[in-house]
């Protein structure tokens, strides 16, 4: 009869979907759910109430809590909640209170949390919270040997000695700037964790510093190759380049013209596309072919007139 009743009442509490009005008014501190449901198996979890032992608090998957009490029981009371059947086989379920190890408790016990146990002082005076407390005073403790939460984001912690062992980390969550591996915190999580430079990577979980990020983090004559991060001797602009007027710079490289003006070509030469040609620019260029020589800057050639004044003309062209 009792395994029947236990049967009816699991199946029962868990057809039940939890909407509004099901769930008792909170008398006790009600389990911080995102810290105990498994985001990729999201089963429900179960907790003993704190000091009513046919209550329970049920976890459920989209991280909202829920305080249930089971079924009243034949000559008054109601049965006990039954800890020792989880989600996973076939719980909730309540059973009767003498095959349960469940003893009712003050409800000064509400202010401990679901996962822990309020004990009085009296049964345990080196408990914690019990060093300076009187005998009728109550404490919580974690459960010896359960799963207790401290400061990481989940659960992961174990109960010794009525104290919370938790390792520096469950979940990336308690590491800043860093991931988690085997309770440790190790390196980073993104490059957002790694700041010593502008442009500092997170490869593989560490820290990748360039040596540069831009032209500026680099010395006069350098620019930053900035597909691997490092400083390589060149020019980065035209003004980096001065041995001519109109030197340029080219893939980091400065290009030098054979000219950028006529005056950097031989007297014979003129000065054009950044190359010296022979030929004429100006009237002055054409003074070797005589006084009033003038230059056809179409051609670049010089043009010779057959005299310049009188003197140069025989007499009979004078008349």
């Amino acid at each position: 009869m009792v395994g029947l009743v236990g049967l009816f009442l699991s199946v029962f509490l868990c057809m039940i979907p939890n909407i509004a009005g099901q769930c008792l008014t909170p008398d006790a501190v009600p389990p911080n759910c995102k810290s105990w449901i498994d985001p990729v198996d999201q089963i429900p979890i179960f907790f003993q109430h704190q000091f009513n032992c046919s209550r329970f608090w049920v976890c459920e998957p989209d991280l909202s809590d829920c305080l249930h009490e089971c079924a009243p029981k034949p000559g008054g009371g109601a049965l006990y909640f039954d800890f020792n059947i989880d989600y996973e086989h076939g719980g909730p379920v309540c059973n009767w209170p003498y095959e349960i190890d469940c003893e009712n408790k003050p409800e000064i016990c509400g202010k401990c949390q679901p996962w822990e146990e309020c004990v009085k002082c009296a049964d345990c005076p080196d408990c914690p919270g019990c060093e300076n407390a009187g005998d009728d005073d109550w404490t919580c403790i974690c459960k010896e040997g359960g799963t207790c939460q401290g400061n990481n984001a989940i659960a992961c912690g174990t109960c010794s000695n009525h104290v919370c062992e938790e390792p520096e980390c469950c979940t990336n969550e308690d590491c800043q700037g860093a991931i988690c591996d085997n309770g440790v915190c190790k390196g980073c999580a993104s490059d957002n964790d790694c700041t010593n430079t502008a442009c500092s990577t997170c490869m593989n979980h560490a820290c990748h510093d360039p040596e540069c990020c831009v032209d500026e983090d680099c010395n006069g004559n350098e620019y930053c190759d900035t597909d691997n991060g490092v400083c390589v001797e060149g020019c980065r602009d035209n003004s980096d380049c001065t041995a001519m007027v109109c030197s340029t710079c080219e893939n980091h490289q400065c290009v030098d013209p054979e000219c950028c003006i006529d005056a950097d070509c031989l007297n014979t030469q003129f000065c054009e596309d950044n190359k010296c040609k022979d030929g004429c620019n100006e009237d002055s260029d054409c003074s070797m072919n005589g006084e009033c020589a003038t230059c056809n800057i179409a051609s670049h050639q010089c043009t010779e007139p057959q005299c310049c004044n009188d003197s140069n003309c025989t007499p009979e062209f004078l008349e």
